[in-house]
């Protein structure tokens, strides 16, 4: 993480020729420990679940730098 920031690289061909540079911040990333933690808040004791049937989840992920964007699917499709 300390190595973020932004980096310079400048090159000089000669007395006879203009110096270039150029600039870039770059950023270091740190993967999750593990895989998503996903829990089920409502009844935990059901099993089964029919269609229109309401869960409660919560998915968490820690230790990556950026934070991860979670998004929900079922079927493919988003999940409010």
């Amino acid at each position: 993480m300390e190595a973020a920031g932004v980096f310079t690289c400048e090159v000089v061909a000669s007395p006879l020729f203009d110096t270039q540079s150029a600039s870039e911040d770059i950023r270091v990333v740190k993967f999750p420990h593990g895989l998503p933690d996903l829990q089920i808040l409502n009844d935990q004791s059901k099993l089964r679940y029919q269609i229109e049937d309401t869960m409660e989840l919560k998915c968490t992920s820690t230790g990556s730098i950026p934070r991860p964007n979670i998004t929900w699917q079922l079927n493919g499709d988003p999940v409010r």
